[in-house]
């Protein structure tokens, strides 16, 4: 081609073409014409040749060397070289795809050092010499299967729900369970008295427990719901499914599956606590909500 690059212009011969030159243009290829009548090229024409007599040499050099090799003479050269490239190409990938989880697996394994940090700070697990130990309070834990397991554990071992009774307990564990529905918007009032204290400390622990997932920078505690407070109470009261569900925006069938949610983690509770008091109370209070449409 005849253009060069001239400090990012562009340059035919020893001209210098305007920035607003467009090839496409037939008045910008008759002004390049003019131009070009007046350049003389037979000064390029005599440069010498590239190829000096040395390059040259080693490039026969070269060449005997290719056709001497043990490959050259081989009748399946080409179907080997494209099993080769082909081997490449695989190795390629398999380099990418060890890459990846490699990447996966360091940032799977971070996240599991920040909450075993968590879990140590708050006594579940204690490290020595060894390594880290499961403590009595991990052991606990360890029977909870909950989105709020750590919040379930903190009460159990503060004693939280120890004043309340059964109808207030199966209340205070909905919260522990319960998850609206996003499209449900439903003004939602808290008991007062003594069982309203208790859900404020259940939210004043729960709010302790983010802080110290915030500061390891983790996030696995759920945030509490206290849309099915009222028809946990009401139902543990004994009261009929038509009364208990009056008001709500709460399907018949989903007020079921929260409720045995609700006994479910009653049950657990029961048999990972070491108090045997409130193992008695939770399996009592399991035994009240399972009556009627939630028996059958």
């Amino acid at each position: 081609g005849i253009y060069d690059l001239d400090e990012g212009a562009r340059v035919v011969g020893q001209i210098r073409l305007p920035n607003n030159f467009d090839s496409r243009s037939a008045k910008s290829r008759d002004w390049l014409a003019k131009q070009l009548k007046g350049v003389s090229f037979r000064d390029q024409a005599k440069q010498p040749k590239l190829k000096s007599a040395s390059v040259q040499t080693e490039i026969d050099r070269l060449r005997r060397a290719i056709r001497s090799h043990p490959c050259h003479g081989c009748s399946d050269r080409e179907d080997h070289l494209r099993w080769q490239e082909r081997n490449r190409s695989a190795q390629r990938d398999i380099r990418k795809l060890e890459d990846r989880i490699s990447a996966r697996t360091s940032s799977i394994a971070s996240e599991f050092d920040r909450v075993c940090q968590v879990l140590e700070q708050l006594g579940y697990l204690h490290k020595d010499e060894s390594g880290l130990k499961v403590t009595d309070r991990g052991r606990l834990l360890r029977g909870i299967y909950s989105d709020r397991d750590l919040l379930v554990s903190e009460c159990i071992e503060r004693g939280t729900w120890s004043n309340l009774n059964l109808e207030q307990l199966a209340s205070a564990i909905s919260i522990l369970v319960f998850d609206a529905r996003r499209d449900e918007d439903n003004p939602i009032s808290i008991p007062e008295g003594e069982f309203g204290d208790v859900l404020i400390e259940m939210q004043e622990i729960w709010g302790d427990l983010k802080d110290i997932e915030s500061q390891h920078r983790v996030d696995f505690l759920a945030d509490l719901d206290y849309g099915f407070v009222w028809p946990a109470l009401r139902w543990a009261r004994g009261q009929d499914l038509s009364k208990v569900l009056r008001n709500q925006n709460l399907a018949a069938g989903d007020f079921v599956r929260w409720i045995k949610q609700v006994i479910d983690l009653l049950g657990q509770i029961s048999v990972a606590s070491l108090d045997e008091e409130l193992a008695s109370t939770t399996r009592d209070c399991a035994n009240l909500l399972n009556r009627g449409i939630v028996a059958w």
